[in-house]
């Protein structure tokens, strides 16, 4: 087939599309598709439609499974048991790339080995492979540049030195005097070898009174010459038989040294002045005998022993503290033996901490090897990717839990898109997340670039402005779980405006912009102010934050709003309230102030709620204690002498599965490859023994109770009081889609974070309750959203206060309270642009929110 640019249509559609037929993962209902190649394809729909049904758990897995067919029979062993998708018909699918949406940001501690930007985005491989091939090392102590010296370097060295210059020979005994020293002085005669130098002695070797006037710091004379008259051949011979019986060091004494070198303190031989010089075959100093180890990958890999810190083993932080920089590399988690590898003035720690375009410009003057050459290819277009994607005020060395949820997300699109792969399929989830619409057009601009090379591209998209740009948009429906997985429309932008059964449509035609929702209009009750904050690239801001209110911090990725929220204003009212004054070192605030307002302060960010894949929606509300006791209770529960424990998949004494413990799938290490997750093939994912699955509760077992959405459980419970309020909560904060199995591991952010909320909700407080949330809109589709805002309706008539750092511009036109931050990124933000109302804010000339909210309403 000739490969034709993006837009020609000389293809049949057989032929330019991945064909789809008779599709029924997960709750997709045995539905056709033609996916076309080399186009932008957005997938969307409601949360819970199917599209990640589709996009991963049909495309991916498929493209997963036919490139592992490709490996060696080490790897394909497993490959029988990989399933299928449960589809008919899977025909030219490409190889294929994917990229989930973050999950959860795992909390940092000053015990853990944290990635950082350089890591996260590639780089730090090609910069590891830099270092290694062109790197030198520089003595710590003595600043010069350390090098394994050979005999002919050590001629050149001789051939420096001033005419008529007397020299000698030698190599230390103490690298060989591991032997008696009877015979080691046996040995040495043998060998021809005379003279030595004992206490700044020369004597004869066969004229010693005793054997033990043989001592460590002797030197054996192999050779006595002089520059006049010497003979290069026999001046090699000496100094390769001076490295080999000494292990690697070789011992010069000259008269004189060479007018560019310093001369130390001259050695006495017999009252005569003479300058000694070793020599190493090894990486060590010719002044301090510091030595250094050899350049490779492993050592500036602070995952590696051989490369981290011996200290703070990695970490950066002082191992007592966790807090503090580690006193012993400074923060840069690196042993001093990498520390003193250098590449123009700089090692690899120093270069880290540059600025994307500062470390461009450094890569742009360097003299490289035609080795070394392709390595600063991959970096320079990596670092470019980065830079186009708004993010090269970032430092390689900054840690990801410093990072916004937008910069990650930039990062990890980073990695996959700088492959430079054609004729791939790339899989992408909600590459919009985190993003402020002024950010949003960099990245559909290198997504418009990777297709236009010939890939294809499916992403799951929610935002309105990668819904526009897309080249074919699919929407799957019209609800969530059993009651979607249906095609709802399939076709171009344009085509889409008049889709009148398209729930999406109906949200991007901006005449039906009110049908979104909109919240009562509150009354500050109060406020809260802080002053002189600089945390990060906080710029030294005052800022006086309503309470009652509905108030959104808004601004591009990286204009300080997490620094100010989650990182100033959090930890000073945790201090306030527990009346524990914070350090200095750690504020990043100067005052605040009328605390007094609120009784408690909740921070529902992004970070993980489970670590193991045992932890899930059903157990995180206490839902399923519940279940499992009305299980209990059951007659054939009670007939076979069942409790409530023997249906804990956690427990060891109970029900579960022997072979996958309770977890309903097995990892395979595949060594070379990322572990392979796959379905337990005893339970076949049920999680239980088959005597636990045959106990039924309204015809239905615990295992279907658990793949149940949270909206499919809300009738199945009924008078069920406590656990339909339960259940309740999370329909009212969006999660109605959610299966109450689902691994919380797997949940993105936004999801941990509306998880969060829906167990305060569960729990009544008559607290005074100030709310901080990160983006609690991630994730979902714009009809969903609607949950939220009767969330949080119900939040502010309680009398609670809501802060908010957001992006989607639908929650922000309907805020009491905008502050805006910027007006750019990284040491340009950290700024106030403006604070008002939404159409205050849209009115700013400067405000980049307010050209996006300006824009809103001009839809299609």
């Amino acid at each position: 087939m000739t490969e034709l640019s993006h837009g020609e249509a000389t293809q049949s559609p057989e032929t330019s599309a991945i064909q789809l037929r008779g599709v029924r993962v997960h709750n997709l209902k045995n539905i056709d598709l033609d996916l076309p190649l080399q186009q932008l394809v957005t997938v969307c729909g409601v949360s819970g439609s199917g599209k990640t049904s589709l996009a991963f758990d049909t495309l991916y897995a498929e493209g997963q499974r036919r490139y592992l067919e490709t490996l060696s029979p080490a790897a394909r062993q497993f490959i029988h048991q990989l399933p299928k998708p449960d589809a008919d018909r899977i025909t030219r699918i490409p190889p294929t790339v994917a990229l989930k949406q973050n999950a959860g940001r795992r909390a940092a501690t000053g015990k853990t080995l944290e990635p950082n930007v350089g890591i996260e985005s590639g780089v730090q491989n090609y910069l590891r492979l830099l270092f290694s091939t062109l790197g030198q090392v520089i003595c710590s102590n003595c600043q010069i540049p350390v090098k394994p010296q050979s005999p002919e370097s050590v001629l050149a060295f001789i051939h420096s030195l001033p005419e008529q210059t007397r020299f000698q020979i030698c190599f230390p005994l103490e690298s060989v005097s591991d032997r008696p020293s009877d015979k080691l002085l046996a040995e040495l005669i043998q060998q021809g070898l005379t003279r030595t130098i004992i206490d700044h002695r020369s004597c004869k070797l066969d004229e010693l009174e005793n054997n033990s006037s043989i001592t460590n710091d002797c030197l054996i004379v192999l050779d006595r010459l002089s520059t006049r008259k010497a003979d290069d051949q026999r001046i090699l011979e000496s100094l390769e038989l001076a490295f080999a019986e000494s292990a690697g060091t070789a011992t010069l004494l000259a008269e004189q040294l060479p007018a560019s070198q310093p001369k130390d303190t001259p050695f006495i031989v017999d009252e005569q002045e003479w300058y000694r010089c070793d020599f190493f075959s090894s990486l060590t100093c010719t002044r301090c005998q510091g030595t250094y180890l050899k350049p490779e990958p492993q050592l500036f890999n602070f995952y590696s022993q051989m490369g981290a810190c011996p200290v703070c083993r990695g970490t950066g932080t002082d191992p007592q503290s966790g807090e503090l920089s580690c006193r012993s590399c400074q923060g840069s988690r690196l042993n001093s033996a990498a520390r003193a590898v250098r590449i123009a003035d700089l090692n690899i720690d120093e270069l880290g901490a540059q600025t994307i375009p500062q470390i461009n410009s450094w890569l742009s003057h360097l003299d490289s090897t035609p080795a070394a050459t392709s390595l600063v290819r991959e970096i320079t277009n990596r670092l470019q990717t980065l830079e186009d994607l708004g993010i090269g005020y970032l430092s390689l060395n900054r840690r990801r839990s410093t990072l916004s949820s937008g910069e990650q997300q930039r990062i990890a699109l980073t990695a996959v898109l700088s492959s430079n792969l054609v004729n791939t399929l790339y899989i992408l989830d909600e590459p919009s997340s985190g993003l402020h619409p002024a950010d949003s057009q960099r990245v559909i601009s290198i997504l418009q670039q990777l297709r236009d090379l010939n890939n294809s591209l499916v992403i799951v998209e929610h935002d309105p402005e990668f819904i526009r740009a897309s080249d074919h948009i699919i929407e799957l429906g019209p609800g969530a779980g059993r009651v979607g997985g249906e095609l709802v429309f399939q076709g171009s932008i344009l085509e889409m405006q008049d889709a009148t059964d398209s729930p999406t449509s109906r949200f991007l035609n901006s005449t039906h912009s009110n049908d979104f929702g909109s919240l009562s209009v509150k009354q500050a009750s109060g406020s809260i102010t802080l002053t002189g904050c600089s945390t990060n690239n906080l710029q030294n801001i005052s800022v006086t934050f309503p309470l009652g209110q509905l108030c959104i911090v808004t601004g591009i990725s990286g204009s300080g709003k997490s620094s100010l929220v989650e990182q100033t204003l959090f930890p000073s009212l945790t201090s306030a309230l527990a009346e524990e004054p914070i350090s200095a070192l750690k504020a990043g605030y100067e005052s605040i102030s009328e605390t007094d307002q609120i009784d408690e302060v909740i921070l529902l960010d992004q970070s993980l709620i489970g670590q193991t894949p045992r932890s899930i929606p059903a157990t995180y509300l206490n839902l399923f204690d519940e279940i499992r006791s009305i299980f209990a209770q059951t007659a054939d529960a009670r007939l076979r002498n069942l409790t409530a424990k023997d249906f804990s998949f956690n427990s060891k004494s109970g029900g579960r599965c022997p072979e996958c413990k309770g977890t309903g799938f097995i990892e395979i290490d595949l060594q070379f490859l990322a572990d392979l997750t796959m379905e337990c093939q005893s339970c076949h994912g049920q999680r239980y023994q088959r005597e636990l699955l045959e106990i039924k509760y309204r015809k239905l077992s615990i295992a279907d109770v658990l793949k149940m959405t949270v909206d499919e459980a809300f009738p199945f419970f009924r008078g069920q009081a406590s656990l339909q309020k339960k259940l309740k909560q999370l329909k009212d904060v969006g999660l109605g889609y959610i299966p109450l199995g689902q691994p919380l591991p797997s949940l993105s952010g936004g999801e941990c974070q509306r998880l969060k909320l829906a167990a305060y909700l569960t729990t009544s407080s008559r607290k005074r309750t100030l709310f901080l949330m990160n983006e609690p809109s991630r994730g979902l589709h714009l009809l969903d959203i609607q949950y939220l805002l009767n969330c949080f309706e119900y939040l502010l008539t309680a009398g609670h206060s809501l802060i908010l750092i957001e992006h989607n511009l639908q929650l922000i036109r309907i805020a009491d309270h905008i502050i805006d931050m910027g007006p750019a990124a990284g040491e340009q933000g950290g700024q106030i642009v403006v604070i008002g109302t939404p159409t205050e804010v849209a009115q700013h000339p400067n405000s980049l929110t307010g050209a996006a909210l300006q824009k809103l309403n001009s839809g299609f």
